[in-house]
């Protein structure tokens, strides 16, 4: 799984595309570190260009799905510290 790339640079641009841009080499890893960046690099950018567009994603339909007040966690929990220091719970004002 791993390779060491000889040649023309014209040959080894063309040889990490290939590599980066076809699913049968994934695991294919590189001798050279610095090719295998230029891969990683190509490999990253094809992952960019194939995931979904967020603009084609359909708009989800929340009307039937209630209020979520976000503070509410926030109120709950302060409540429980009154409440303890109401009780005296050892909390004090």
């Amino acid at each position: 799984n791993k390779i060491n790339i000889n040649g023309s640079d014209d040959f080894i641009k063309a040889t990490i595309e290939i590599l980066a841009n076809d699913e049968r080499y994934a695991n294919i890893t590189l001798d050279n570190p610095e090719q295998q960046d230029t891969l990683d690099s190509k490999r990253l950018d094809v992952e960019i260009a194939n995931a979904p567009d967020l603009d084609d994603i359909l708009d989800l339909d929340l009307t039937d799905v209630p209020n979520i007040d976000l503070e509410e966690p926030k109120q709950q929990e302060e409540q429980i510290k009154e409440h303890k220091m109401d009780r005296g719970w050892g909390m004090s004002r």
